[in-house]
C-alpha cells in the first residue's frame, strides 16, 4: 500500500506544476508575440502596396509632415482576427499629421469601438 505523500513531496509537486504551466504559459505568449510581430510586418508591407496616392492630402506625405495612419491601428485589427488584408486596405488608410499618429501610438481613434471591432469577411 503506498503511503501519503509527505509534505515536502507535496510541496515539490506543487512547485512542479507551477513552472511546467508557467513555462507553457510562456510558450504561448511567445508564440503570440510572434504571430504579431509577423501581423504587423506583413500589414506594413500590404500597406505601401495600396494606390496610396489615391488618399485625399497624399501630397503632403513625407517632407509636408504628414503620414498614413491606419484608422483601425493594426495593433487593434490584430487583437480583433482583422484578416492582414482587411487592417491594410485602402479604406482603413488615411493621412494624419506625423505627430498626431505618432502620439496615438497603438490607440484605435476610429468611430469603432476596438474591442467590438467586426471580423472582415
Amino acid at each position: 500500500m503506498k503511503s501519503a505523500p509527505t509534505r515536502y513531496e507535496s510541496l515539490t509537486l506543487s512547485i512542479h506544476s507551477g513552472l511546467a504551466a508557467a513555462a507553457q504559459s510562456a510558450a504561448h505568449k511567445t508564440a503570440e508575440q510572434q504571430r504579431w510581430r509577423e501581423y504587423a510586418a506583413q500589414a506594413r508591407t500590404l500597406t505601401e502596396q495600396q494606390p496610396l496616392q489615391q488618399l485625399p492630402g497624399y501630397h503632403l506625405r513625407g517632407a509636408g509632415g504628414y503620414v498614413v495612419d491606419h484608422v483601425v491601428s493594426i495593433w487593434a485589427a490584430f487583437r480583433a482576427g482583422w484578416p492582414v488584408e482587411r487592417a491594410a486596405a485602402l479604406d482603413n488608410l488615411q493621412l494624419v499629421p506625423s505627430v498626431e499618429n505618432f502620439a496615438k501610438g497603438r490607440r484605435c481613434y476610429s468611430s469603432l469601438d476596438a474591442r467590438r471591432l467586426p471580423m472582415a469577411a
